[in-house]
C-alpha cells in the first residue's frame, strides 16, 4: 500500500462518523502529509510511528469542527500551536512554475551568502538540479550536496502555505531529539530549531539540524541539514562531524525576503 493510500485510510479511520472530505481537500491533506513525512523521517522508528506521524499531520490541518477532544497527538519534536488552522491555500499561493523559478534564484543567492566557503552539487535523491525548485514538480522542494573543508553533507528545503506556528515540546527519547529552540525573527517570523540524531538506528553520530520558519504571509519553510546522505544515512558512517549548515546559517537562509510564496 502506498503512503498516499495510508494517509487516505487514516483519514477515514480517524473520522469514521463524519461526512467524507471532498477529493480536493483529501488531496491537499495527502500532499501535506507526504511532505511532512519526508521532513520528519528521523521520527519513523517503525510502521506504527509512521502512521502516528501521518495522523498527527492530518489532525493538525483539519478544521476545528472536525476535531474531537484537543486534537493533539504527540509523537515528539516540534508541534504546531492550535490556531490558526489551515483551511485551504488562498489565491496567489498555489503552485506556480514562475514562483518555483523565483524561489530557486532566491535560495541559491541566500545559500551562497550564508555559506560562502562551500560548494554545492545536486542531491541524487531529488529530481531537480542543485538548489532547484523544479518548475514542473507541483510542489516546492529543493536540495543539494554541500561540501567544504570538513567534508560533505546534505541540505533540503521545502516551502508550503501553512500559517500554523510551531513550538518545541519536551525532547523525545524515541525520535532521537537532542534539543529544541524557538524564537522570533526581525519581521515577526516565528521559528523553531530542532537537533535530532539517529540513535534509534544505532547512529547517534548522524545528526539532523531542522529549522521550521513561518513568515507573516503564511509561507512555511522547512530547512534541514545532515552530516550524511539524506536517504541512506543509517547504512553509512557520517560524512563529516556536523551538518554543513549551522543554526545561524539556516536562519539566515530562511529569513531571506525572497523566499516567500507570495512576492
Amino acid at each position: 500500500m502506498t503512503i498516499d493510500n495510508d494517509i487516505r485510510r487514516l483519514l477515514g479511520d480517524a473520522l469514521p462518523d463524519i461526512t467524507p472530505l471532498p477529493p480536493t481537500d483529501q488531496d491537499r491533506l495527502v500532499g501535506l502529509g507526504r511532505r511532512r513525512l519526508r521532513v520528519r523521517r528521523f521520527s519513523m522508528a517503525g510502521a506504527g510511528l509512521v502512521a502516528a506521524t501521518v495522523l498527527a499531520v492530518t489532525i493538525a490541518v483539519l478544521p476545528p469542527a472536525l476535531l474531537t477532544g484537543s486534537g493533539a497527538l504527540n509523537v515528539g519534536g516540534p508541534e504546531p500551536s492550535p490556531t490558526p488552522t489551515v483551511t485551504g491555500t488562498p489565491p496567489g499561493y498555489e503552485f506556480s512554475p514562475t514562483t518555483a523559478i523565483r524561489l530557486t534564484s532566491a535560495l541559491r543567492a541566500a545559500m551562497a551568502q550564508a555559506v560562502p566557503d562551500a560548494t554545492f552539487g545536486p542531491d541524487p535523491n531529488l529530481t531537480g538540479g542543485t538548489l532547484e525548485f523544479p518548475a514542473n514538480a507541483g510542489e516546492y522542494e529543493a536540495g543539494a550536496k554541500v561540501t567544504d573543508a570538513q567534508g560533505w553533507g546534505t541540505v533540503h528545503v521545502t516551502a508550503v502555505y501553512d500559517p500554523q506556528v510551531w513550538h518545541c515540546t519536551a525532547p523525545g527519547v524515541t525520535n532521537g531529539e537532542v534539543s529544541c529552540d524557538e524564537g522570533t525573527g526581525p519581521d515577526g517570523e516565528k521559528w523553531v530549531f530542532d537537533i535530532v540524531n539517529d540513535a534509534a538506528n544505532g547512529r547517534p553520530d548522524i545528526l539532523l539540524y531542522k529549522l521550521i520558519l513561518t513568515k507573516p504571509d503564511g509561507t512555511s519553510l522547512t530547512l534541514s541539514a545532515e552530516n550524511s546522505d539524506r536517504i541512506t544515512h543509517s547504512q553509512s558512517a557520517p560524512t563529516r562531524p556536523t551538518p554543513p549548515l549551522t543554526k545561524e546559517q539556516l536562519l539566515a537562509v530562511a529569513l531571506n525576503p525572497g523566499l516567500t510564496l507570495h512576492p
